[in-house]
């Protein structure tokens, strides 16, 4: 299962493998637009846009991806997203995060010209280093890996990962590198 679907580019990439293939949007807009994109494909169920808990039961997933998730995130969504990825990960099952490696929120803050408030030009609320995403997702997973990743790195994860965060750009304009966090469920 992937969270925060997008524009469904890693749903598309992993039409071509074996997996069934399950998304989850918060947007009911974004979630219409991969449904639409990808309903032609077999593997493919449908994108839901819901809130959590999700409808699907117990030790349902191998895997679930969250990238880019986390950092749009506060601390009663984060638990919330934690607790049920526990919930639907098999036993042994991996979770896939990938956050920006301690973003400063200021240098992407803008001004509202209006209301004079202030907010992340993409709604990043949360800020994460190698040490702090571990603490938010660590309990009930064992880690696998968590390191630095500019989405270059050879490998068919870090291609899909690559692949989506290039319609990205302004991520390469960042001094640091992203984080990638590897766990797997006890």
């Amino acid at each position: 299962m992937t969270t925060d679907a997008g524009g469904g580019g890693l749903e598309n990439l992993l039409r071509y493998t074996k997996a069934e293939v399950y998304g989850f949007e918060f947007s009911k807009d974004s979630a219409q637009f991969v449904n639409k994109k990808l309903s032609a494909y077999s593997k493919f169920h449908n994108v839901e846009s819901q809130k959590i808990p999700m409808e699907h039961p117990d030790n349902f997933f191998d895997i679930i991806t969250c990238l880019e998730v986390a950092e749009h995130c506060d601390d009663t969504a984060l638990e919330k997203l934690k607790s049920e990825c526990l919930r639907l990960l098999k036993p042994g099952g991996y979770l896939i995060v990938t956050v920006p490696n301690e973003e400063d929120l200021n240098d992407s803050s803008v001004c509202c010209p209006d209301c004079g408030c202030k907010f992340h030009t993409v709604q990043h609320i949360k800020s994460f280093s190698s040490e702090s995403i571990v603490n938010a997702f660590g309990d009930g997973f064992s880690l696998i890996k968590v390191s630095a990743t500019r989405f270059a790195e050879k490998g068919f994860r870090m291609k899909i990962m690559s692949f989506l965060l290039n319609a990205n750009s302004f991520i390469y304009k960042r001094k640091k590198p992203h984080l990638i966090c590897i766990l797997k469920k006890a």
